[in-house]
């Protein structure tokens, strides 16, 4: 479901603009999605027929490699940028005010099989404004994190874990969004 419960899947055109909510569900039983339930907008599908951007998740117990040439670990959620520059976004809306901590690791999913590895502009944004940025330029290891921030929010603030395409290409762009935000007791 989109959203499911504090969390939404979307993009914006630009960084720190305006939410889209996606508006299509892939299920992971598509054969060609191997595993991956993903969320897209059926009007932004580049000439392969893929609909980026695009926020997934692997919702199985074990790692898929799909279409051969990125990897998605088991329970991992997957972001990947659009072909005219929108940015992907796993977004968290407070259920109620109060204090959170908020961890966050990003990882670069292209490159299994020798193919083009992730290089991807990483973000976690409060209310359009960066709390964390960095980029991505590797496949595998974790390349960016936000290591147990603290913040206050009010109810209906808004955390955007937002992957951009980097170096200008959207292409080999699965980035990995591991990301926590729970209450300070």
């Amino acid at each position: 479901m989109n959203p499911s419960g504090a969390w939404s899947y979307g993009y914006s055109t630009t960084l720190g603009g305006p939410f889209q909510i996606f508006t299509q569900f892939l299920p992971g039983n598509n054969v060609s999605l191997e595993g991956l339930d993903m969320w897209g907008d059926p009007a932004l599908v580049d000439g392969s027929g893929a609909h980026l951007p695009t926020v997934g998740i692997n919702a199985t117990d074990t790692t898929s490699n799909p279409i051969g040439t990125y990897t998605v670990d088991a329970r991992q959620i997957l972001a990947h940028p659009g072909m005219s520059g929108q940015v992907a976004i796993a977004r968290w809306t407070a259920p109620i005010a109060g204090t959170y901590r908020v961890q966050a690791t990003f990882t670069g999913l292209s490159g299994f099989n020798g193919s083009p590895h992730t290089t991807t502009d990483v973000h976690v944004q409060r209310a359009g404004v960066d709390v964390l940025a960095n980029t991505v330029d590797a496949y595998g290891a974790a390349a960016a994190t936000c290591d147990a921030t603290v913040m206050d929010v009010g109810q209906g603030d808004t955390l955007d874990f937002a992957v951009g395409y980097g170096n200008g290409s959207y292409l080999y762009d699965a980035t990995g969004i591991d990301a926590i935000v729970c209450p300070v007791l």
